[in-house]
Protein backbone atom coordinates (compact mmCIF):
# COMPACT_ATOMS: atom_id res chain seq x y z
CA UNK A 1 0.00 0.00 0.00
CA UNK A 2 0.84 3.59 -0.59
CA UNK A 3 3.24 5.25 2.76
CA UNK A 4 4.32 8.46 3.94
CA UNK A 5 2.51 10.52 1.37
CA UNK A 6 -0.67 12.61 2.92
CA UNK A 7 -3.78 12.57 1.02
CA UNK A 8 -2.89 8.80 -0.57
CA UNK A 9 -5.61 6.50 -0.43
CA UNK A 10 -5.93 2.78 -0.51
CA UNK A 11 -7.71 -0.43 -0.61
CA UNK A 12 -6.59 -3.22 1.90
CA UNK A 13 -7.58 -7.08 -0.30
CA UNK A 14 -6.77 -8.60 3.25
CA UNK A 15 -9.13 -6.27 5.03
CA UNK A 16 -11.01 -5.23 2.46
CA UNK A 17 -10.94 -1.67 4.03
CA UNK A 18 -10.74 1.80 2.75
CA UNK A 19 -7.50 3.46 4.07
CA UNK A 20 -6.80 6.92 4.15
CA UNK A 21 -3.23 8.34 5.20
CA UNK A 22 -3.66 11.97 6.73
CA UNK A 23 0.09 12.89 7.14
CA UNK A 24 0.59 10.81 10.37
CA UNK A 25 -0.99 7.58 10.30
CA UNK A 26 -3.14 5.49 8.01
CA UNK A 27 -6.54 5.89 9.03
CA UNK A 28 -9.07 2.43 8.32
CA UNK A 29 -12.69 2.57 7.06
CA UNK A 30 -14.88 -0.31 6.68
CA UNK A 31 -16.31 -0.70 3.38
CA UNK A 32 -19.89 -1.30 3.04
CA UNK A 33 -19.42 -4.11 0.46
CA UNK A 34 -19.01 -4.44 -2.84
CA UNK A 35 -22.41 -4.92 -5.38
CA UNK A 36 -23.08 -5.57 -8.96
CA UNK A 37 -26.04 -5.67 -11.03
CA UNK A 38 -27.11 -8.55 -13.37
CA UNK A 39 -28.30 -7.33 -16.90
CA UNK A 40 -29.80 -10.15 -18.13
CA UNK A 41 -29.90 -13.93 -17.65
CA UNK A 42 -29.64 -16.60 -20.28
CA UNK A 43 -29.85 -20.02 -18.84
CA UNK A 44 -31.05 -21.52 -15.58
CA UNK A 45 -31.24 -25.30 -14.24
CA UNK A 46 -33.74 -28.29 -14.39
CA UNK A 47 -34.12 -30.30 -12.20
CA UNK A 48 -36.55 -31.86 -13.41
CA UNK A 49 -34.61 -33.50 -16.55
CA UNK A 50 -37.27 -32.64 -19.33
CA UNK A 51 -38.01 -36.00 -21.45
CA UNK A 52 -36.27 -37.78 -18.28
CA UNK A 53 -38.08 -40.34 -16.02
CA UNK A 54 -35.31 -39.78 -13.42
CA UNK A 55 -36.34 -36.39 -11.78
CA UNK A 56 -34.51 -36.57 -8.41
CA UNK A 57 -31.67 -34.24 -9.65
CA UNK A 58 -29.64 -32.55 -7.63
CA UNK A 59 -26.08 -30.28 -7.24
CA UNK A 60 -23.85 -30.88 -4.79
CA UNK A 61 -22.04 -27.28 -3.52
CA UNK A 62 -18.48 -27.26 -1.51
CA UNK A 63 -20.10 -23.92 0.65
CA UNK A 64 -21.05 -24.04 4.35
CA UNK A 65 -21.99 -21.14 6.31
CA UNK A 66 -18.86 -19.96 8.56
CA UNK A 67 -20.60 -16.76 10.28
CA UNK A 68 -22.80 -16.24 13.20
CA UNK A 69 -23.97 -13.11 11.81
CA UNK A 70 -27.04 -14.58 9.92
CA UNK A 71 -27.06 -16.18 6.88
CA UNK A 72 -29.34 -15.55 3.30
CA UNK A 73 -30.67 -17.89 0.43
CA UNK A 74 -32.43 -16.38 -2.31
CA UNK A 75 -33.00 -17.53 -5.84
CA UNK A 76 -35.60 -17.33 -8.62
CA UNK A 77 -38.03 -20.13 -8.68
CA UNK A 78 -40.34 -21.64 -11.43
CA UNK A 79 -42.20 -24.73 -9.73
CA UNK A 80 -45.82 -26.10 -9.47
CA UNK A 81 -44.89 -28.78 -6.89
CA UNK A 82 -45.78 -27.40 -3.31
CA UNK A 83 -45.57 -30.87 -1.27
CA UNK A 84 -42.48 -33.02 -0.27
CA UNK A 85 -39.61 -30.99 -2.09
CA UNK A 86 -36.51 -29.63 -0.45
CA UNK A 87 -35.10 -26.10 -2.07
CA UNK A 88 -31.63 -26.55 -0.37
CA UNK A 89 -30.20 -28.86 2.68
CA UNK A 90 -26.74 -29.49 4.62
CA UNK A 91 -28.30 -31.79 6.91
CA UNK A 92 -25.16 -33.77 8.97
CA UNK A 93 -25.85 -36.00 12.25
CA UNK A 94 -25.43 -33.03 14.26
CA UNK A 95 -26.27 -29.99 12.38
CA UNK A 96 -28.92 -28.82 9.35
CA UNK A 97 -30.17 -26.03 7.71
CA UNK A 98 -33.05 -26.69 5.36
CA UNK A 99 -35.66 -24.79 2.98
CA UNK A 100 -38.90 -27.89 2.09
CA UNK A 101 -42.02 -27.05 0.79
CA UNK A 102 -44.21 -29.53 2.09
CA UNK A 103 -47.89 -29.87 1.84
CA UNK A 104 -48.54 -26.45 0.40
CA UNK A 105 -46.80 -24.66 3.41
CA UNK A 106 -43.14 -23.56 3.84
CA UNK A 107 -40.98 -25.73 6.44
CA UNK A 108 -36.96 -24.28 7.47
CA UNK A 109 -35.37 -26.50 9.84
CA UNK A 110 -32.63 -25.25 12.18
CA UNK A 111 -30.71 -27.66 14.08
CA UNK A 112 -27.13 -26.66 15.36
CA UNK A 113 -26.39 -29.31 18.41
CA UNK A 114 -29.14 -28.08 20.11
CA UNK A 115 -32.92 -27.89 19.86
CA UNK A 116 -34.51 -28.88 16.64
CA UNK A 117 -36.27 -26.33 15.12
CA UNK A 118 -39.25 -26.79 12.23
CA UNK A 119 -40.46 -22.79 11.38
CA UNK A 120 -43.44 -22.13 9.72
CA UNK A 121 -44.88 -25.14 8.66
CA UNK A 122 -48.62 -24.24 9.16
CA UNK A 123 -51.15 -23.71 7.10
CA UNK A 124 -50.56 -19.65 7.32
CA UNK A 125 -47.71 -19.85 5.71
CA UNK A 126 -48.73 -20.74 2.09
CA UNK A 127 -46.16 -21.76 -0.47
CA UNK A 128 -48.51 -21.20 -3.07
CA UNK A 129 -47.51 -17.68 -3.44
CA UNK A 130 -44.11 -18.77 -5.43
CA UNK A 131 -44.86 -22.11 -6.18
CA UNK A 132 -47.60 -21.51 -9.04
CA UNK A 133 -45.74 -22.17 -12.12
CA UNK A 134 -44.54 -18.74 -13.00
CA UNK A 135 -40.79 -17.33 -12.06
CA UNK A 136 -40.86 -15.85 -8.65
CA UNK A 137 -38.36 -14.72 -6.18
CA UNK A 138 -38.07 -15.89 -3.44
CA UNK A 139 -35.32 -15.32 -0.09
CA UNK A 140 -34.77 -16.48 3.48
CA UNK A 141 -33.14 -14.92 6.28
CA UNK A 142 -31.93 -15.90 9.42
CA UNK A 143 -30.01 -13.99 12.51
CA UNK A 144 -30.22 -14.35 15.68
CA UNK A 145 -33.64 -16.33 16.64
CA UNK A 146 -35.81 -14.44 14.10
CA UNK A 147 -36.68 -16.37 10.34
CA UNK A 148 -38.27 -14.70 7.54
CA UNK A 149 -39.12 -15.14 4.25
CA UNK A 150 -39.53 -12.82 1.06
CA UNK A 151 -41.56 -13.22 -1.70
CA UNK A 152 -41.13 -11.50 -4.90
CA UNK A 153 -38.80 -8.60 -3.02
CA UNK A 154 -41.66 -8.58 -0.18
CA UNK A 155 -41.55 -9.79 3.59
CA UNK A 156 -44.23 -12.24 3.26
CA UNK A 157 -43.50 -14.18 6.87
CA UNK A 158 -41.90 -14.08 10.38
CA UNK A 159 -41.71 -15.89 12.67
CA UNK A 160 -38.96 -16.95 15.84
CA UNK A 161 -37.19 -19.77 17.22
CA UNK A 162 -36.06 -21.35 19.98
CA UNK A 163 -31.90 -21.20 19.43
CA UNK A 164 -29.77 -18.52 18.35
CA UNK A 165 -28.41 -18.83 14.87
CA UNK A 166 -24.92 -19.45 14.50
CA UNK A 167 -23.43 -21.39 11.37
CA UNK A 168 -22.99 -25.03 10.67
CA UNK A 169 -19.92 -26.07 9.03
CA UNK A 170 -21.54 -28.48 6.50
CA UNK A 171 -21.97 -28.39 2.82
CA UNK A 172 -24.88 -27.31 0.91
CA UNK A 173 -27.09 -29.45 -1.34
CA UNK A 174 -29.22 -27.83 -3.46
CA UNK A 175 -32.59 -29.81 -4.61
CA UNK A 176 -32.22 -32.73 -2.33
CA UNK A 177 -31.93 -33.88 1.02
CA UNK A 178 -28.64 -35.75 2.34
CA UNK A 179 -30.76 -39.43 1.47
CA UNK A 180 -31.39 -37.85 -2.37
CA UNK A 181 -35.11 -37.30 -1.84
CA UNK A 182 -37.63 -34.84 -1.60
CA UNK A 183 -36.66 -33.73 -4.76
CA UNK A 184 -37.15 -30.54 -6.22
CA UNK A 185 -39.60 -30.55 -9.07
CA UNK A 186 -38.77 -27.12 -11.38
CA UNK A 187 -36.27 -24.74 -12.13
CA UNK A 188 -34.03 -22.49 -10.63
CA UNK A 189 -31.66 -19.49 -11.59
CA UNK A 190 -29.30 -16.87 -9.58
CA UNK A 191 -29.06 -18.97 -6.21
CA UNK A 192 -27.21 -16.83 -4.20
CA UNK A 193 -25.61 -17.35 -0.11
CA UNK A 194 -25.04 -14.52 2.24
CA UNK A 195 -23.43 -14.82 5.80
CA UNK A 196 -25.70 -12.36 6.71
CA UNK A 197 -29.65 -11.49 7.09
CA UNK A 198 -30.00 -8.97 4.15
CA UNK A 199 -32.50 -6.08 5.07
CA UNK A 200 -35.84 -5.85 3.35
CA UNK A 201 -34.54 -3.18 1.38
CA UNK A 202 -32.01 -5.53 -0.20
CA UNK A 203 -34.14 -7.84 -1.37
CA UNK A 204 -36.48 -5.77 -2.50
CA UNK A 205 -33.56 -4.37 -4.35
CA UNK A 206 -32.63 -7.45 -5.45
CA UNK A 207 -35.78 -8.37 -6.97
CA UNK A 208 -36.56 -5.29 -8.59
CA UNK A 209 -33.56 -3.92 -9.84
CA UNK A 210 -31.28 -7.79 -9.90
CA UNK A 211 -28.24 -5.87 -7.40
CA UNK A 212 -26.52 -8.44 -5.54
CA UNK A 213 -24.67 -6.96 -2.33
CA UNK A 214 -21.46 -8.87 -1.49
CA UNK A 215 -23.06 -12.07 -1.58
CA UNK A 216 -20.50 -15.23 0.12
CA UNK A 217 -21.97 -17.60 -2.77
CA UNK A 218 -23.55 -16.92 -5.90
CA UNK A 219 -24.46 -19.49 -8.89
CA UNK A 220 -25.49 -18.00 -11.78
CA UNK A 221 -26.78 -21.35 -13.03
CA UNK A 222 -25.51 -21.14 -16.59
CA UNK A 223 -24.53 -17.40 -16.80
CA UNK A 224 -21.25 -17.85 -15.18
CA UNK A 225 -17.95 -17.68 -17.08
CA UNK A 226 -17.03 -20.76 -15.41
CA UNK A 227 -20.00 -22.73 -15.97
CA UNK A 228 -19.91 -25.70 -18.19
CA UNK A 229 -21.63 -28.93 -19.46
CA UNK A 230 -20.05 -32.49 -20.23
CA UNK A 231 -19.11 -30.48 -23.76
CA UNK A 232 -17.90 -27.49 -22.42
CA UNK A 233 -19.77 -24.22 -22.05
CA UNK A 234 -22.89 -24.46 -20.87
CA UNK A 235 -25.70 -25.16 -23.38
CA UNK A 236 -29.64 -25.54 -23.16
CA UNK A 237 -30.84 -29.10 -22.92
CA UNK A 238 -27.38 -31.08 -21.84
CA UNK A 239 -26.61 -32.03 -18.59
CA UNK A 240 -24.58 -30.17 -15.62
CA UNK A 241 -21.07 -30.38 -15.28
CA UNK A 242 -19.63 -27.89 -13.12
CA UNK A 243 -21.20 -24.20 -11.63
CA UNK A 244 -18.70 -22.27 -10.23
CA UNK A 245 -19.36 -19.07 -7.62
CA UNK A 246 -19.57 -15.94 -9.52
CA UNK A 247 -18.68 -13.72 -5.80
CA UNK A 248 -15.18 -15.04 -6.41
CA UNK A 249 -14.70 -17.34 -3.11
CA UNK A 250 -14.31 -20.39 -5.40
CA UNK A 251 -17.26 -22.38 -4.59
CA UNK A 252 -18.89 -25.11 -7.16
CA UNK A 253 -22.13 -26.92 -7.62
CA UNK A 254 -21.33 -30.35 -9.40
CA UNK A 255 -23.50 -33.43 -9.51
CA UNK A 256 -21.07 -36.84 -10.57
CA UNK A 257 -23.99 -39.07 -10.73
CA UNK A 258 -25.38 -38.87 -14.54
CA UNK A 259 -28.65 -40.41 -13.75
CA UNK A 260 -29.24 -37.15 -11.22
CA UNK A 261 -27.78 -34.62 -13.20
CA UNK A 262 -30.17 -31.89 -13.94
CA UNK A 263 -29.56 -30.07 -17.21
CA UNK A 264 -29.83 -26.14 -18.64
CA UNK A 265 -32.53 -24.78 -19.68
CA UNK A 266 -33.11 -21.48 -21.70
CA UNK A 267 -36.50 -20.81 -19.60
CA UNK A 268 -35.45 -18.13 -17.96
CA UNK A 269 -37.10 -15.51 -15.69
CA UNK A 270 -37.20 -11.74 -17.41
CA UNK A 271 -35.04 -8.83 -16.29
Amino acid sequence: RPTGVQGRIAFETDTKNIIVYDGTAWRGYANDGVSYTLSSTNMSVDFTKTGNTTTNNWLQTNYQTTSDTGFTFSAWIKSNVTDSQRIFDNYTTSHQLALRVLSGNYALYYYAGGTSNTIFNTSSHSASGVFDGNWRHLAVTLAGTTAKIYEEGALKYTETFSDTYTAIASNFRIGANLSNSDAYAGLMDEVAFFERALTATEVLNQYNNHVYLSPTCHFRMGDGPSDTDSSGAATAGEDVETITDVSGNGYTATQSTATKKPVYSSDVPSF
